[in-house]
């Protein structure tokens, strides 16, 4: 009898064949994982400026309490935050050097300014307290231009940069400019830097309402924003269009959101601990669901202490992951297929197919064990390389009935046996449901 091999590991190596897709689509993920860690919090970096306190009719009420609201909620989802009030030029410039500093390769880096803002030659400055500004010719010399913003947290390397400016206020003082104000608000980024949001409190060449209480429309509605718990997660592009929308529906100022449309998803916050409905989707209604649950693939299980559990753009069921060293993450990955043979021919045609792909791979050992309720289940671990990385990965295959799982774990192979515990013991707490 022909053995039968899963559907998606069939004809891998051909390139006109399509099949393979889960698997293959597995496997990327497992290399792209690293691009969710950014959002977790030891590697999140806040400076937060709030100038209030400027000469005569140019003070403003609420930047400085903007502040405030923006580091606590900032605060609340891990960042380390930094918040400067009232500053001048040169305060301005040494806060973005120390802030500069700060951002390590791979970190998740977030710029927030509230206060005067404008626009000179299609370029945006930041108006410092203090700056004597008496012609427009002098705000080149006088203010923090937003570039140097831009330049400073792209030269880090930081995975993804963030620049929210509240700081469309009306600027009184172009009215006593020999131009005047021909120009209001701020002009539109073009050269946007790779992994940048840039969110406005208002549209490009607009102003913004600095608002009649404690704080402005836009620092409110994003602190409220920020302080969302969703079920699916708190992803950043997401809390940017909410605030915006909610400012929109409470004043007509329409905020401005510009970022390349290919970011993927950043996760600030992730349900780690939400349960299933009672007996939805189980086959085994007597078995509580793991911490990480999902019911339409029908599994659950523990992932390490301390670990995200993140959607993955392309990937049909969350992955778990750990904090990153050298720009990777830890995770464990699952793929689900429908497979009527045993789980010893299922694993067989795995490898079989896995090892034509990466030729390169070696298994380093193979280890029949049982799950916490006694299930039987497979463990390979293997040494590959992968896209310039070289990994550690224990694929694990569970189930007897139609369908089987393949749960892999990875990790860098410098250092990675430490993690060979990890994932067995949470490999162990695997359950079909």
């Amino acid at each position: 009898m022909r053995r039968q091999i899963p559907s998606f590991l069939t004809n891998l190596a051909a390139p006109r064949a399509a099949a393979f897709r889960s698997l293959a689509t597995t496997m990327l993920g497992i290399i792209l994982a690293a691009s969710v860690y950014p959002c977790r919090a030891a590697e999140r970096v806040a400076l937060v400026i709030g100038n209030s306190n400027y000469e005569g009719n140019l003070a403003l009420r609420n930047p400085a309490n903007d502040a405030d609201a923006v580091e606590a909620a900032l605060k609340a989802l891990g960042f380390s935050v930094v918040t400067k009030k009232d500053l001048d030029l040169s305060g301005m410039e040494g806060a973005l050097v120390d802030f500069r500093r700060k951002l390590t390769k791979g970190s998740l880096g977030l710029f927030y300014y509230a206060g005067h803002g404008t626009q000179v030659s299609g370029l945006n400055y930041l108006i410092p307290i203090g700056a004597q500004l008496r012609e427009e010719f002098e705000v080149k010399r006088k203010c923090l231009e937003v570039g140097q913003v831009l330049d400073a947290m792209a030269e880090s390397e930081s995975n993804l940069k963030v620049l929210v400016l509240d700081c469309c206020r009306d600027n009184p003082l172009k009215r006593g400019w020999s131009r005047g104000a021909s120009t209001q608000g701020l002009a539109s980024i073009s050269n946007v830097p790779n992994g940048t949001i840039i969110a406005y409190s208002t549209a490009p060449n607009a102003t913004a309402d600095d608002g009649s209480g404690k704080n402005s429309p836009y620092a409110e509605q994003l602190v409220a924003a920020l302080g969302n718990r969703p079920p699916n997660g708190l992803e950043l592009s997401q809390v940017f269009r909410e605030a915006s929308r909610a400012v929109k529906r409470q004043t007509g100022q329409v905020p401005w959101l510009n970022m390349e449309a290919s970011l993927e998803d950043c996760y600030l916050w992730t349900n780690t601990t939400a349960k299933p409905s009672p007996g939805l989707g189980r086959y085994s209604p007597g078995k509580a669901a793991r911490s990480h649950y999902e019911r339409e693939g029908r599994f659950s299980y523990d992932p390490p202490a301390g670990w995200n559990v993140v959607p993955f753009p392309g990937l049909k069921y969350r992955i778990s992951h750990g904090a990153a060293e050298d720009g990777f993450a830890p995770n464990i990955n699952v793929v689900v297929e429908n497979y009527s043979g045993t789980l010893e021919a299922y694993v067989a045609g795995n490898m079989t197919t896995l090892q034509k792909v990466w030729p390169q791979m070696k298994v380093v050992q193979r280890d029949p064990f049982q799950t916490d309720d006694g299930a039987p289940a497979v463990r390979l671990l293997t040494e590959n390389e992968q896209q310039g990385r070289k990994l550690r990965q224990a694929f694990c295959f569970f189930g007897t009935g139609q369908r089987k799982y393949v749960a892999t774990c990875t990790a860098m192979a410098k250092g990675g046996e430490r993690f060979d515990p990890l994932f067995l013991k949470s490999m162990k707490t695997f359950r079909i449901h």
